[in-house]
C-alpha cells in the first residue's frame, strides 16, 4: 500500500512541522553562525527572515539554471517555473489563494528574493 503509506507519512510530517518553532531554531543558528557569512548564506537567511515577516506559507528556491525544473514542468522561463511551482503548491494544499510565498532565484548574476501573493 505505497500510496497510503506516503499519505500517512505526509500527515506525520505536517504534524511534526506544525509543532516546531522554526524561527526560533533559525535565530539560534544565526547566533552561532560564523561571520562574515558567505553571500549564499546571507541570501538564504534573508529569505527566511522575509518569509517570517510576511508570514509566508513556504519558500520556493529555484535552481540557478533551472534545467531540472524545466525538464519536470516543460517550460522555458523562471517566471513559468515559479508559476508551475505555485500551481503545484496549491494542488498539494501547501498554499492557497491569498497566501504569500517567498521565492528565491537568480536572474543573470543577480540573486532575487520575491514575495508572491497566490492568486
Amino acid at each position: 500500500f505505497p500510496v497510503e503509506a506516503v499519505s500517512v507519512m505526509v500527515r506525520i510530517c505536517r504534524e511534526a512541522e506544525s509543532a516546531t518553532d522554526h524561527y526560533a531554531v533559525f535565530k539560534q543558528l544565526i547566533k552561532s553562525a560564523p561571520l562574515p557569512m558567505s553571500p549564499l548564506e546571507s541570501l538564504a537567511s534573508s529569505a527566511v527572515r522575509t518569509a517570517h515577516k510576511v508570514k509566508a506559507k513556504m519558500i520556493v528556491v529555484l535552481t540557478r539554471e533551472g534545467v531540472t525544473a524545466r525538464l519536470v514542468v516543460h517550460v522555458d522561463t523562471t517566471d513559468e517555473i515559479l508559476a508551475a511551482a505555485l500551481e503545484q503548491a496549491k494542488a498539494m494544499a501547501f498554499a492557497k489563494v491569498g497566501d504569500s510565498i517567498v521565492a528565491l532565484h537568480r536572474i543573470g548574476n543577480a540573486s532575487v528574493i520575491k514575495i508572491v501573493d497566490i492568486k
